[in-house]
């Protein structure tokens, strides 16, 4: 069974550096499991690798689609096993690094397919949020399945949907079918490494990060690629961009908005450790602990 590394962690947490140095130590390159940095316009406010770190070992799935292009787990999954077999056949050590979880359990366990889709519970779902917008279904299923409203934007109307229709037909949220599909034998011979923080200090991290974004040129980016694009899907569900919108229409102003995107970042954070918190095979080290971390690869590598 093929070996490889999953770093996970919040957002935030500084997993980018964390992977490039291990990379370069273990003759590693690195895939990346972060739903929004497969854009290539996305970059300053999803906090893509810079240049240099390319140069120095090889990346994969950074920047390689246009915003109209449709990323899904499955697509995923596909993807990122093509270039584990690939980077395993170079006798390098894969490193998939991000914090999407459902894509990592996707890449590890294989998708959970659920029901077949119920043409008239769709249709009329989709009515509603024809009518009502995305709001008024998500908050019933914060309600039904709390769990899987972690993990999914308030404006992704295809997967609210997808989660009322599973519960509708079958009577249990789509959480509990997910998390009776991980006991599927898993794919890889996997190391799951954790990065974390302190709470107060990851907020920090994660506002300071904000800062150095707006410094960067943040809004200039977000506008234009309003611009380019309009109020592309994507852009409206996406930390960092989505909150720029009603300022560009007068109805927020600057100082709020660079709030909103440090709190919304924060929620996410927050999320993405709920999500992660549950799992029992992963192996949480301080992010300041790389002579840990790097024992604990070495170990995995050794072991036969």
């Amino acid at each position: 069974m093929t070996k490889i590394i999953v770093i996970l962690g919040p957002t935030g947490a500084g997993k980018t550096e964390i992977a490039l140095e291990l990379a370069k130590k273990f003759r590693g390159e690195i895939i990346n499991a972060d739903s929004r940095q497969f854009y290539r316009d996305l970059v300053i406010g999803t906090a893509q690798p810079p240049e240099n770190f390319f140069m120095e070992v090889p990346h994969h799935l950074f920047g390689v689609s246009p915003l109209d292009d449709v990323w899904d787990a499955a697509r995923f999954e596909k993807e990122a096993d093509q270039l584990i077999s690939a980077v395993s056949g170079r006798n390098h050590l894969p490193l998939i690094v991000g914090g999407t979880g459902l894509y990592l359990r996707a890449l590890l366990y294989g998708l959970f397919s659920g029901p077949a889709a119920e043409k008239l519970i769709r249709n009329r779902l989709e009515k509603r949020i024809d009518t009502e917008g995305t709001r008024p279904l998500y908050e019933e299923l914060k309600k039904i399945d709390p769990q899987a409203a972690i993990t999914i934007h308030p404006n992704d109307p295809v997967r609210i949907i997808r989660a009322l229709e599973v519960y509708e037909v079958t009577g249990k949220p789509i959480s509990i079918h997910q998390k009776g599909h991980e006991f599927r034998k898993i794919k890889y011979h996997c190391l799951k490494l954790g990065i974390q923080w302190d709470r107060a200090k990851l907020y920090d991290r994660i506002n300071k990060r904000v800062d150095r974004m707006i410094e960067n040129g943040l809004e200039g980016e977000v506008a234009g690629l309003r611009q380019k694009y309009g109020n592309q899907p994507i852009l409206l569900r996406s930390i960092g961009y989505e909150e720029w919108f009603p300022y560009f229409d007068g109805k927020r102003s600057r100082e709020e908005t660079i709030d909103l995107i440090k709190q919304n970042s924060r929620n996410l954070a927050k999320r993405q450790l709920t999500w992660f918190r549950p799992e029992k095979d992963i192996v949480w080290f301080e992010a300041g602990d790389t002579s840990g971390i790097s024992k604990a690869i070495s170990g995995f590598i050794s072991d036969k």
